[in-house]
């Protein structure tokens, strides 16, 4: 998967010219697949995916996303005679649903009050959506920067400080604290999922 951070974006979040592209590449992509790894998902770009998630029960579906702008299908695997099985497409005048934006789908309840479930199993209910970011959003940006140039600044990770003479530079600590983590809670799918 690609970057989720141009080297011009960095190099104007930074003020700085990119010298080496190639490890600029691969630093900004390194830094995406760890804040991609964190929140649990792609983010960015915006593209049509299907994805497969187990059903609990519940007319409620929590999805590996946080942001969905179209769900096209939702299938779930129908079993027949207890040995095979098929996905079945839902109609969605027959089985009523909508999607949240911020990650799931949910059935609404019919004019008699009924309430569709998605049923109990692993792996069992198939959905067409369109999820992620078109441009990746600008905290997401800005994280991946810092953690670039933390790395940059202090290629081994454990030099905290360098004097000579009478000059003393103090460098970043190469990981990130935890409270910056906290600022991509926005964009992270629920880990007890």
């Amino acid at each position: 998967m690609s970057a989720l951070v141009t080297a011009e974006q960095y190099e104007a979040w930074s003020g700085r010219s990119v010298t080496n592209a190639d490890q600029m590449e691969l630093m900004l992509e390194s830094a995406s697949d760890m804040v991609r790894d964190y929140c649990g998902w792609k983010i960015a770009p915006s593209a049509e995916e299907t994805l497969i998630v187990s059903g609990q029960g519940s007319p409620y579906l929590s999805l590996p996303t946080t942001y969905i702008t179209d769900v096209s299908s939702v299938s779930v695997k129908a079993y027949w005679d207890g040995v095979n099985h098929t996905l079945v497409e839902l109609d969605p005048l027959t089985y009523p649903y909508d999607f949240h934006e911020f990650g799931a789908i949910e059935f609404i309840p019919t004019n008699y009050g009924d309430t569709w479930v998605f049923p109990i199993g692993v792996r069992n209910v198939s959905v067409t959506l369109t999820h992620g970011y078109e441009n990746t959003p600008g905290a997401i940006v800005g994280f991946i920067c810092e953690l670039v140039s933390r790395r940059l600044s202090n290629p081994g990770g454990n030099l905290t400080m360098q004097q000579v003479g009478q000059i003393t530079l103090q460098f970043a600590q190469g990981a990130m604290p935890t409270s910056q983590w906290d600022g991509l809670e926005k964009y992270r799918v629920d880990p007890i999922r």
